[in-house]
Order: C-alpha cells, then sequence, then structure tokens
C-alpha cells in the first residue's frame, strides 16, 4: 500500500496538491492547530500555550523498539520528538523537550534530510512524536522527503488535543493515527494539564479519526500499514480516570486497537500526591476490567 503523502504527490490533480498547501499556510499564519485557538501569526510570533517559535523545532531523530508491536516491529520506527508542546502536564517524562524547549530548529529541507535518513536505517515508518504545533511545516517537509524518495508510512503520535481544522490536512498525507486519550472529564486535565477544554477537543479529534481511520491495514509481517490506534496511559493516582474512558470507549467502539500504558512515573512537577505507581495488581485489573466490556483488541503493555 502506497502512503497517502506519496499518493498526493503521484495526483495529476495538482490543484488539490496547491490547495492543501494553501491552507497549511492558512494554519499557520492563524493559528489554530490545537484546542487554543491562539490564532497568532506564526510567522511572526510565538505560540501562546506551545512556546513554539515559526521553524521546526526537533529534539531527536531515533529508531525505537519500544512503541506497540505493529509500530515498532522487528526494525523499529522512525522517531521524530518534537520540541515543545501544546499542554503543561505537570507529570511530563519527557519535560526537557516539552517543556524546557530542548531542541535543534531546523528549515523544511533540513528536516527533510533527516526522515531520508532515518528511512536508511531500515525502519518501518516515520513516527512523529507531539507535533501537533508544527504540523504545517512538516507536511510541507515530507512532501519535499516524498519528491526525494521517502516511501515509508507516517505515525501521528499525538495528545490528542488536536483541532479539527488540523485533521482536515493530517488525513491527507498520515498513514497511522496514534492519539492519547488522556483524560475522561476536564477537572483532572484542568488539574494536572493546565486545559479547560481537553475533553471537548479531544472526543472531537478521536471521533473524526475514528470515520477516517476505520479499518487497520497490516502487512504479512503484521506490521501496521494504516490505521489507528488509541493510547491511555494509567495515572496511579486518577485510576476512575481509566476506568471511565474503558467504559466509554466500549460504548463507541469495543473493536478498537487500544493501548494501554503503565509507565507512568513522577516526574516534572508531579505533586507529591503524585509520586504513586502504579502496581501489577492494579494493572491486571484495569486489563480484566477491559475484557469484561468487550474490547478486543488490547495492547498489554510489559513491566
Amino acid at each position: 500500500m502506497m502512503p497517502k503523502y506519496v499518493e498526493l504527490l503521484k495526483t495529476k490533480n495538482h490543484n488539490k496538491k496547491n490547495f492543501l498547501i494553501n491552507y497549511a499556510d492558512s494554519l499557520w499564519e492563524k493559528c489554530r492547530l490545537c484546542g487554543f485557538f491562539c490564532k497568532v501569526d506564526r510567522n511572526k510570533t510565538e505560540g501562546t500555550g506551545c512556546k513554539a517559535g515559526n521553524k521546526i523545532k526537533v529534539a531527536s531523530f531515533s529508531v525505537h523498539k519500544g512503541e506497540e508491536p505493529p509500530i515498532s516491529g522487528t526494525k523499529g520506527s522512525g522517531t521524530v520528538f518534537f520540541s515543545n508542546c501544546s499542554l503543561e502536564c505537570n507529570f511530563c517524562q519527557n519535560y526537557p523537550i516539552s517543556q524546557l524547549s530542548v531542541g535543534k530548529e531546523l528549515s523544511v529541507d533540513e528536516f527533510a534530510e533527516k526522515l531520508l535518513f532515518l528511512q536508511k536505517k531500515g525502519v518501518h515508518n516515520i513516527n512523529l512524536v507531539t507535533p501537533s504545533h508544527f504540523i504545517p511545516l512538516i507536511f510541507k517537509g515530507i512532501l519535499a522527503a516524498g519528491e526525494k524518495g521517502l516511501i515509508i508510512p507516517i505515525v501521528y503520535n499525538t495528545s490528542g488535543y488536536d483541532s479539527l481544522e488540523s485533521f482536515y490536512l493530517l488525513k491527507e498525507f498520515v498513514d497511522i493515527m496514534l492519539p492519547d486519550m488522556k483524560y475522561y472529564k476536564n477537572l483532572p486535565a484542568r488539574k494536572y494539564s493546565g486545559i479547560n477544554n481537553y475533553v471537548e477537543i479531544n472526543r472531537k479529534f478521536i471521533n473524526a479519526v475514528i470515520n477516517e481511520y476505520c479499518e487497520n491495514i497490516f502487512d504479512e509481517s503484521g506490521i501496521i500499514k494504516r490505521g489507528f490506534i488509541l493510547r491511555h496511559l494509567v495515572l496511579p493516582f486518577e485510576i476512575k480516570n481509566t476506568y471511565e474512558i474503558i467504559n466509554y470507549i466500549a460504548k463507541i467502539k469495543p473493536d478498537i486497537f487500544l493501548s494501554i500504558m503503565r509507565q507512568y512515573f513522577p516526574a516534572w512537577r508531579a505533586s507529591e500526591k503524585q509520586q504513586e505507581k502504579l502496581s501489577e495488581m492494579c494493572y491486571n485489573k484495569i486489563i480484566e476490567h477491559a475484557d469484561s466490556m468487550g474490547l478486543e483488541n488490547v495492547y498489554i503493555q510489559e513491566e
């Protein structure tokens, strides 16, 4: 199966490609990429919530083998960690990148060359981690890399705080969606991530993803080529939140591919209450509950 961006490059409908490039520019010039809808001109100033400037800023390019099996496979995922984030999670395990802005600014062409370098490593895909605030530039970078021979799928690995306006662009070049569903209610979202409307934004985005990426397609080795895996990180101090999310998912799409993650540890500005770690017994009960609710495709994370 040909990646979406390769299909776009090969199309004879040049109007569509030009329209998408212009649409990407419009999202950038009056920023509506995430649920903040700050509407700043990113060519002139830094974003408000994401603190990002007008160039792609990346902390690292690496081969990662710790993702879900259909993504990492045997050769690893070509992972790109972007600097900054639209959320401000006080427990963020990647806080030097997300909150302290560690990274290096790259031009679109430099970014494209890095993607080609990852492909030469033999990875199964390009994995964009926390990319929401750079999507218009990433889109151009992927097209530039595609013109030079990039031919592997694109994974969109996001907090799930993405706008529908952004999704209309994403669905044209992203092959595999890997969004989070962090919170069932806005109270913990506000308390731990500094966001008042996470649930509303996240639900709209997830519903759009479900409708667009309704079928997961795997190759003969079990590597995902197109589709959707939903992620949820269990917070040991908000176990009820996890059960509520499982119950919600079971009602809307019991055959969803769900990754229940257990790697929480206290970091960054985690409060005294947030020092708790997830026990083996608690995690097993969560998995048992997911099974009892009829969820058919749950990825279990090893300790």
